[in-house]
């Protein structure tokens, strides 16, 4: 039987995306919820229910529930995939924290202005990552375009904790960003 992948993983098939640093984890549907380890990387079994929509919009928004961040990741897909795909997403949910969150790291990744109205006044403010999971800034830039607290903007170094090990994932600030 072939592996069904979902989230990153599967973006990354589907938009053909070679990656230097591969992902520390991959994401497929199985009979049980279960999680291997090999070499560093967690291989992620989950149960039908757990299954997204199999479009750009559906697998991030998995990857972005459930597995790590990844930079280069990142970059690389918004750089092969259609602002549509993400303004589509926005229009769709306004005040959908994951349609949030990912239209801030698309145009922070991209430097590109996606064309949809700025989130509301009265929308809460997520945090682009958790920041008890990385070591990030000590505080959170608010970014009022998408109400998303970022812990990273001035940040050059995002570090993932995790107990046996520490995975370093340079990043310096697109000029861009300022």
């Amino acid at each position: 039987m072939t592996d069904t992948f979902v989230g990153f993983y599967r973006l990354a098939q589907l938009h053909g995306i070679r990656l230097v640093q591969p992902l520390l984890i991959r994401s497929r549907l199985g009979a049980v919820r279960q999680r291997e380890v090999v070499d560093g990387r967690s291989l992620l079994t989950w149960p039908a229910q757990y299954q997204p929509a199999d479009s750009f919009r559906g697998h991030f928004e998995f990857g972005l529930k459930y597995e790590r961040l990844h930079f280069e990741f990142f970059s690389r897909l918004f750089a092969a995939l259609d602002p549509e795909d993400v303004a589509a997403w926005v229009r769709d949910e306004t005040t959908g924290r994951y349609a949030r969150r990912t239209a801030f790291l698309y145009e922070w990744f991209t430097g590109r202005r996606l064309d949809v109205p700025d989130a509301a006044a009265n929308v809460a403010y997520v945090d682009a990552m958790d920041a008890g999971q990385y070591l990030s800034a000590t505080r959170a830039d608010r970014v009022r375009r998408w109400r998303v607290a970022s812990w990273w903007r001035r940040f050059v170094l995002c570090l993932r904790i995790n107990t046996n090990q520490v995975r370093f994932h340079p990043w310096k600030n697109p000029p861009h960003i300022r």
